[in-house]
């Protein structure tokens, strides 16, 4: 009994010194701000946008360890968080780091946050104790920087996990994981690869969406770059974003016209729908008409002798 009673008093020790007083006098435009480890900072801006960073850009950073649900949980959870940015580092093109990110996240630092989206930074090489315990992420990336994950760091989550490391993604880290866990390896180009398949970045491997090999990859990219329209399995797409979400074009001259017409600000049409913007697409959030212009009509109808027979959607 003695010495449950002396490890609940550690523990208690131990959080208790972990959780800092909050800054009152943040920067123009955070609405919150503090201290969160060794040499560790945190903000949150108007846009409700949380921000962990370094102090002291030239010395390393680690956050805070902390308890899930009591007067210890981490200082931003009693605020409303919309998105999270981790701070990764920045380095010369030798590789040389000139400012360095976050190298550790802390224990039920997000857990039971409603947390969808979240970039985990080539930065951070350890992932403490139920991290991500209970949040409704949709897909999470670990890096292969990270060659420590805590205990039930996924705990209750759902979600498809992308490990560089097969032997880090094991074990206590897997306690309590409903989802599943894939490893990806990266080519000598920066392509991920899961199996025979090429991803060409790190969001299409999310979403499934896989380039036809390795050069279909490059060109992809070239293409995306350079605002032009790319090719993959026979079918045609303007941006990545489309892409990912798998809404093609009819053919490669309309996702050309998609794209112009969005430079300009102007609408498009696709299978007789219009739309202002590519946004609008991929959501498909289109737009009925029933007045037409004749070069709106050409697209929208078939042909029938020297007339147009109207074809409403």
């Amino acid at each position: 009994m003695e010495k449950i009673i002396l490890i609940l008093a550690l523990i208690t020790s131990f959080n208790a010194t972990s959780v800092r007083a909050e800054d009152t006098n943040c920067e123009t435009g955070i609405e919150y701000c503090g201290i969160c480890g060794e040499n560790c900072s945190w903000s949150i801006d108007n846009n409700h946008k949380l921000f962990l960073y370094p102090t002291d850009t030239s010395q390393v950073s680690k956050m805070d360890s902390y308890n899930c649900c009591d007067e210890y949980k981490a200082p931003w959870k009693k605020y409303k968080i919309e998105s999270i940015q981790i701070a990764d580092d920045i380095k010369n093109d030798d590789g040389t780091i000139i400012s360095h990110g976050i190298s550790e996240i802390g224990s039920d630092a997000f857990s039971l946050m409603s947390v969808n989206t979240l970039t985990i930074p080539n930065s951070v090489t350890s992932i403490k104790d139920w991290t991500f315990q209970g949040t409704p992420l949709t897909s999470l990336i670990i890096p292969d920087s990270v060659t420590y994950i805590g205990y039930g760091a996924f705990n209750e989550v759902k979600a498809p996990i992308f490990c560089a490391s097969e032997t880090v993604c094991q074990g206590g880290t897997l306690f309590g994981y409903k989802g599943n866990i894939q490893t990806y390896t990266k080519d000598d180009n920066g392509f991920y690869q899961i199996g025979d398949k090429f991803y060409a970045t790190a969001d299409l491997m999310t979403h499934g969406a896989s380039c036809d090999n390795a050069q279909n990859c490059q060109d992809i990219l070239d293409a995306a770059s350079q605002g032009k329209s790319f090719e993959v399995g026979g079918k045609y797409y303007a941006t990545l974003d489309l892409f990912a979400n798998k809404k093609s074009c009819e053919n490669q001259s309309q996702c050309e016209e998609m794209l112009s017409a969005s430079k300009q600000n102007a609408s498009f049409i696709v299978d007789g729908r219009f739309y202002h913007s590519l946004d609008d697409f991929l959501t498909g959030n289109y737009e009925r008409k029933r007045i037409y212009t004749v070069e709106e009509a050409e697209k929208v109808s078939k042909p029938a002798g020297n007339t147009f027979k109207i074809r409403y959607k």
